[in-house]
């Protein structure tokens, strides 16, 4: 399926459960196309939509580099603090270590730029929980 076609498929509204739930079992490298779209699915974890596309992402791994790379570049902090605890926390150790280096850059940028919160958040996320080595690794 195309993007333009795949893109019909994303859901009206933090409610639509159906069109989420059809893309998820069209499944990975199928949607690869919409990856950033399904991302932004995460941006309230709270959303219905968001118990339903977290796990999926979560399988995908260290394949949406090029999404989080561009939401941890971005200035919002709320959505950043989901991708960290409902996506990458919840990664296999090996694929969310991969992670490490992208949310270093980000605070580097942020850094000279001021322009978010979330560096600080892993520290909360962290609390007492290893994640792969994401959270020692990424504090430091």
């Amino acid at each position: 399926m195309n993007r333009t076609a795949l893109l019909k498929w994303l859901p009206a509204d933090k409610h639509d459960l159906e069109r989420v739930e059809a893309l998820v079992r069209l499944g990975y490298p199928a949607v690869e196309s919409i990856l950033y779209e399904l991302y932004e699915c995460v941006q309230d974890i709270n959303w219905p939509i968001a118990r339903v596309v977290a796990p999926f992402l979560v399988s995908i791994g260290f394949a949406a580099e090029k999404e989080v790379r561009e939401i941890f570049r971005g200035a919002d902090s709320v959505w950043k603090y989901w991708v960290i605890q409902a996506v990458i926390a919840n990664m296999p150790p090996a694929e969310g270590r991969k992670f490490i280096s992208l949310w270093r850059s980000c605070k580097k940028q942020e850094r000279s730029h001021r322009m978010c919160g979330a560096a600080k958040w892993p520290q909360k996320t962290c609390a007492g929980k290893d994640h792969g080595g994401f959270c020692r690794r990424a504090l430091y």
